[in-house]
């Protein structure tokens, strides 16, 4: 549970970075604006930090809606995905190679690593917590011998700055001795306080910083947010006041500026901070003029928008190609749907490749599908005119890539394409026989670079190795992760066991797929016989899943248990036959 809260803290830290960083940019720019004005924006700060939930909008200028991907730590190789290619492309083959899950070891090294973080994490937030509890109870133990000297205001020998303390029922606490004029001045600013309600921003501020330990934009982010806090209760008093009154309020805040450690390091105790800088501002406040305002609330406006939504578009994984049925319009040969139809070597990566436009249903002719990689979580393939993704978790195609434009959709010839998988399946090589160059994709983030051809030391998934399928065709054995092999020709897949040496294969399916209701795809169509308890008669169930090893006992069961641990996922079940021994079914 830890583990799964702290990868969404992960997330919501890093989307309220920028608005952090955009925070404290305009809040340089509103330094003839109201301050209260800035302490909106850290409001916005705080709630883009507590609500998991946003909207998406064409302006939001944040590059990625989740940087740290919620199943991280169940990706073979694991990656981020920031929006920010550069942090991308420094990041992912560290945490790539470091931790890319090892059979052989018998572990995901990520599962490790994400579930220590998540335990590190919570340990920080228990001390923060304890930490704000325990100065709370030692000031609270301090201040016992206070006295009443107004309503709502108490004096005290210990007390060397006039505070608040207190969220439910907050007192405002006094050194003992204070003059009149001072007192005046000092129950003024700390009752403008409550009626600002400051007495609980702050708290809700470190409770925020508590969950947020270890981000640095949260420290500052808190730090100039009490500043903040502190300067708009200063202007608030000082309004429409002649300098007579200022002048005795600066001196009031000089009067009472001592080192206050102990109530600085209590989170629920609101005391003054940056006495020196305050007195500076407010000796030389001037009144805002109205378009002064009206400028600071369209920039605050301007900065919601782009920075508390989302962006519209998908991480590269979860992007699909109108992938609702899986059926998609085939586009015209010959149109143009990339940036550069003949792109030259030197030019730079393309962020995001055009996407072919195809009917998976049209006679492929001489140029059948090709299966270039598949695994636990993933199946390319290709056909002359595209590349494809189909990722079998989301049961849809989500990455495509058009190969015309790139010259690399001739399946025969001196120009044919050859296509080759890495081994991990998170990048793919196109290499147009003629040329000098290939096009590395990357299935990832989505993008698109031309290299100079060379795949001498890459590891690469599958052995051009050819070997005779069952129905006389010949294709390529391709090593899956489930120690079994995959013969894939332009019909049909094949699977064999381990210390098969005869090759018998097994057919797995027509194109490695089973599709059900337009968008359903599995890998299996099982016919699967029993008996239920306390039945009469036997019962056969035909089921398309992605399971091989579904039982009889696991649909049987749900189909009746109440516990929806029991319940199928990735199954469908498309036919059920009662065997009747008297008239066989």
């Amino acid at each position: 549970m830890s583990t799964l809260l702290f990868l969404k803290v992960l997330n919501l830290s890093w989307n309220a970075s920028w608005l952090i960083m955009a925070v404290i940019a305009v809040r340089f720019m509103l330094k003839k604006a109201p301050r209260w004005m800035s302490c909106l924006l850290w409001g916005l700060v705080a709630l883009r930090l507590v609500c998991p939930l946003s909207v998406t909008s064409a302006y939001s200028l944040l590059p990625s809606a989740e940087v740290v991907p919620g199943n991280i730590a169940m990706e073979q190789t694991p990656q981020i995905h920031s929006g920010v290619r550069v942090i991308d492309h420094a990041v992912n083959p560290v945490i790539g190679d470091a931790f890319a899950a090892d059979a052989a070891a018998g572990g995901n090294p990520m599962q490790a690593v994400i579930f220590a973080a998540g335990i590190i994490w919570s340990i920080g937030v228990i001390c923060f917590l304890l930490y704000a509890l325990f100065s709370y109870i030692l000031l609270k133990k301090r201040v016992r011998a206070a006295v009443p000297v107004r309503d709502g205001i108490m004096a005290c020998d210990e007390v060397k700055s006039p505070f608040i303390l207190g969220i439910i029922h907050p007192v405002i606490y006094v050194p003992s001795g204070l003059r009149a004029d001072t007192l005046d001045l000092a129950a003024a600013h700390e009752k403008t306080h409550l009626r600002r309600h400051d007495h609980w921003w702050k708290p809700l501020g470190f409770g925020l910083l508590a969950v947020y330990w270890f981000h640095p934009l949260c420290w500052i982010a808190y730090i100039l947010l009490c500043r903040d806090i502190e300067t708009a209760c200063d202007e608030k008093v000082i309004r429409n006041k002649d300098r007579a009154y200022i002048a005795a309020y600066s001196q009031a805040l000089l009067d009472c500026s001592i080192h206050r450690r102990t109530i600085a390091a209590c989170p629920l105790a609101f005391g003054e901070i940056g006495v020196k800088e305050r007195i500076r501002g407010v000796l030389r406040y001037k009144k805002p003029a109205f378009r002064v305002i009206l400028s600071a609330a369209v920039l605050c406006v301007i900065v919601a928008v782009c920075f508390m939504t989302n962006p519209q578009n998908e991480p590269a994984e979860a992007r699909s190609p109108e992938a609702g049925n899986g059926i998609i319009e085939h586009k015209e040969m010959g149109e143009s749907v990339s940036p550069a139809a003949n792109p030259s070597a030197s030019e730079a990566e393309w962020t995001e490749p055009a996407s072919p436009v195809v009917n998976l249903s049209a006679s492929e002719g001489a140029d059948p599908t090709e299966i270039l990689y598949a695994d636990k979580d993933r199946i390319i393939f290709s056909e002359y005119y595209g590349l494809f993704v189909y990722s079998k978790e989301r049961r849809a195609i989500t990455n495509a890539v058009d190969l015309e434009p790139i010259g690399c959709s001739r399946t025969q010839g001196d120009d044919f394409c050859e296509k080759a998988v890495s081994a991990d399946g998170n990048t793919v090589y196109l290499h147009p026989a003629g040329s000098g160059d290939m096009f590395v994709y990357r299935v990832r983030d989505h993008s698109l670079s031309r290299e100079i051809y060379d795949l001498k030391g890459y590891a690469l998934h599958g052995n051009p190795e050819e070997i005779n399928g069952l129905d006389g065709t010949v294709g390529t054995v391709f090593p899956a992760t489930d120690s079994c092999n995959m013969f894939c020709t332009g019909g049909a897949c094949y699977k064999i066991g381990e210390g098969s040496n005869e090759r018998f294969w097994t057919l797995i399916s027509q194109f490695g797929v089973y599709v059900a209701e337009g968008d359903m795809v599995f890998a299996y169509k099982k016919e699967l016989t029993g008996r239920s308890p306390n039945a009469r008669y036997d019962i056969k169930y035909t089921v398309l899943t992605n399971n091989p090893d579904l039982t009889f006992e696991e649909v049987d069961r749900s189909f009746y248990s109440s516990d929806s641990s029991d319940w199928l996922t990735g199954s469908m079940v498309i036919g059920m036959e009662v065997m009747d021994g008297a008239n066989g079914r």
